[in-house]
């Protein structure tokens, strides 16, 4: 159906410029049940400017939301409830559609990508209840500098930097917001 026929549009939203991109977690799309979608609208004419539909059943794409420039960052993560993985998956689009990287950690039931962020040159997202090896749920932080030829998920319990595909601790471990 159309996005305003979604159920769940506007669950994440962002700005950039004139345009705005609106999640839609809960969406059933041609990939399927829960595949979820965001939709980049121009904020001058209204217009649909593209659908990203999530690619699988029970993906949840749009849970998180972020626009820069002319990339769009847009996290999945499974809305099952019952669901054994409680992970997500961060997608970073070109506006016009294109897949230019994703991001996921091997982990489960550590919420990687429920939030994001996004300048031109930095990828920033939680991990809200990633373990650390005494802390349950300690939370995490991942940032990936995006004009690296590398990416690579630093392992969890560290706020940590992932440039060339080498993870390096920045500090204290965010638990509560970033700390340094």
């Amino acid at each position: 159906g159309a996005a305003q026929d979604d159920f769940g549009f506007g669950f994440s939203v962002d700005l950039s410029g004139n345009r705005a991109l609106i999640g839609s977690p809960f969406a059933d799309t041609a990939n399927g049940e829960l595949s979820g979608a965001a939709y980049l609208y121009d904020t001058d004419t209204g217009a649909l400017l593209q659908t990203f539909a999530g690619f699988a059943e029970k993906e949840g794409m749009g849970f998180s939301v972020s626009l820069a420039d002319d990339l769009a960052l847009i996290s999945a993560f499974d809305p099952d409830p019952i669901s054994p993985a409680r992970t997500g998956t961060g997608y970073l689009f070109n506006i016009d559609g294109t897949l230019l990287e994703t991001f996921a950690t091997d982990a489960t039931e550590d919420f990687f990508s429920v939030p994001n962020a996004l300048t031109s040159e930095l990828a920033l997202f939680g991990a809200v209840a990633a373990d650390t090896s005494s802390v349950d749920f300690a939370g995490a932080a991942y940032l990936y500098r995006l004009s690296s030829a590398e990416q690579g998920v630093p392992a969890p319990g560290t706020f940590a930097l992932a440039v060339l595909g080498l993870a390096a601790t920045a500090g204290r471990r965010a638990t509560r917001g970033i700390r340094a």
